[in-house]
């Protein structure tokens, strides 16, 4: 197994509702802000220290800007408190009656989870099969949460554990052994919250969301989306296994997504958060944001995205506020990022790995559009193959920062650059169709550019991304562009690290 795939976060204990851990501030930057807009100090390196972004009394001085916070609960932020739930529910798989069946303990546990749901309570569900569907090739929905909403009163369905499962009236332990598996969810209204407790990166998700095999033939199956009419904000998504029908196949198939939602003039779907989540297996893209504002995907593994001729790991349109942090997205065709009309995009700390031969891209990260306030800080691409892994905006882009990246072991045509950018560091790229082969680590023209002398990293292909030397200074950014991969914070050994992981002093 893979490094990543059994990575852990520094922190892993979670509050109800997804709190934040305590060392990863949740807050981003508002790149909307007043007119004086900080911007890009280009300082002189030096050998103990990094080029920093900041101000000089009240006025920011350089030349490229750079956004102002957000308010903490503007992006994910809302999710960082705790819910609180007047009743509580408990629910076992279909089949046998639970005593009276009305759900006040495991004794009496509803028999699935009820059509309609309470608003102000929380289910605990137990292990088990929940998803009696007969798809017989077409698309089905195992629930649709349609619960009219009451204020700001929310529902939560969690996982039970051993550590947390409410009532001990009837409660063994084999009720919290395996995951909770579901069938395909539908939204339409919010304020859900729908936690599985446990897993991290690829394993372990308490509660498990996929399309059964017989459906996959449907061009219309989706394993989680937001419906045509969807009026739904406050949606928290957290340690789920999110699956879809795998990814090979037609490239002219089904177009079927793991994660959509419907964009039309009836929908509205706002504050969304993915976290530590295992998205995977899907014939087009694995999380498909349309519409959507204020999104934060966080800590979450995202696997083989599908072979669909509009593929990717993740694609946005019409999108605005989102951040993407701490994730690995892993073997991707065609692209690993669409960014098309989007406002105010963070991806930060994330890896890009792939693993597949023959899984080629034709860019890592993709625009043909306009795009407005884009800041792609810290991320490590390492052994993508294709066309192109770098980055290709075609479209008018407004604010453009690339800074602080790695490409690594890259075998391809090119690594184009977009926008403003610096401070990325380059190894053991080449193209590789051409005698002899192409070196293209000095290609890219930036004045603080990194050609690295060696193989940074402690095991790149065990997918152990941790530098086992300091890269040259990068650009100092502000909070929360500060923490890594890990959630360490860059440049307490003096030297701010390129790519998603910082190297702590020895």
């Amino acid at each position: 197994m893979d490094h990543l795939s059994q990575r852990l976060p520094a922190v892993t204990t979670m509050a109800r509702g997804g709190a934040r851990r305590p060392d990863r501030p949740p807050a981003a930057y508002r790149p909307d802000g007043p007119a004086w807009l900080p911007t890009l100090l280009a300082l002189s390196l030096l050998a103990s220290s990094s080029v920093l972004l900041g101000c000089s009394g009240d006025e920011w001085v350089g030349q490229t800007a750079i956004p102002p916070p957000l308010p903490v609960d503007e992006v994910g932020g809302w999710d960082a408190t705790p819910q609180t739930f007047a009743t509580t529910f408990y629910v076992r798989p279909p089949g046998e009656p639970y005593g009276s069946g009305d759900g006040s303990s495991w004794t009496n546990a509803f028999s699935d989870l009820p059509a309609a749901l309470q608003r102000g309570a929380q289910y605990y569900v137990a292990a088990g099969e929940y998803d009696e569907a007969e798809p017989d090739g077409e698309a089905y929905v195992d629930h649709t949460f349609e619960d009219p909403e009451d204020g700001e009163q929310f529902i939560g369905i969690f996982k039970a554990t051993e550590q947390d499962h409410g009532s001990e009236d009837g409660w063994e332990s084999l009720l919290a052994e395996g995951p909770a598996r579901f069938g395909p969810f539908a939204f339409v209204t919010g304020r859900y919250i729908i936690d599985g407790q446990t897993g991290e990166a690829a394993t372990g998700h308490g509660i498990h969301v996929a399309v059964k095999p017989e459906a996959c033939p449907s061009s219309h199956s989706l394993t989680l989306y937001f419906n045509w009419n969807a009026q739904s904000h406050f949606i928290g998504l957290h340690h789920l296994d999110i699956s879809h029908c795998g990814g090979v196949g037609d490239p002219e198939g089904p177009a079927q997504d793991a994660i959509y939602g419907y964009h039309t003039d009836d929908s509205e779907v706002s504050n969304v958060t993915i976290k530590h989540c295992y998205v995977h297996d899907t014939k087009r893209v694995l999380t498909f944001i349309l519409g959507w504002t204020n999104v934060l995907i966080e800590d979450c593994y995202y696997e083989r995205s599908g072979q669909h001729h509009e593929s990717s790991s993740l694609a946005m349109r019409d999108a605005e506020n989102v951040v993407v942090r701490r994730n690995v997205f892993k073997d991707a065709i065609n692209v690993y990022v669409s960014l098309q009309t989007v406002r105010h995009v963070h991806l930060y700390s994330n890896v890009f790995v792939g693993t597949i031969d023959g899984w080629d891209i034709w860019n890592s990260i993709h625009s043909s559009e306009p795009l407005t306030n884009v800041f792609i800080y810290g991320n490590t691409f390492y052994n993508l193959t294709g066309l192109s892994t770098g980055l290709r905006f075609s479209g008018t882009t407004t604010n453009l920062q690339v800074f602080n990246n790695i490409w690594a072991h890259n075998r391809t045509n090119q690594i184009p650059m977009a926008g403003d950018h610096d401070f990325n560091a380059f190894w053991d790229n080449w193209r590789v169709d051409t005698d002899p082969q192409q070196d293209l680590n000095e290609q890219v023209d930036e004045p603080n550019a990194q050609v690295l002398d060696a193989d940074p990293f402690v095991d790149g292909e065990a997918l152990d991304f941790h530098l086992t030397i300091p890269t040259e200074p990068g650009a100092t950014l502000p909070a929360p562009y500060d923490l890594d991969h890990d959630g360490l914070r860059h440049g307490q050994d003096g030297v701010w690290d390129r790519g998603a992981f910082e190297r702590s002093a020895p």
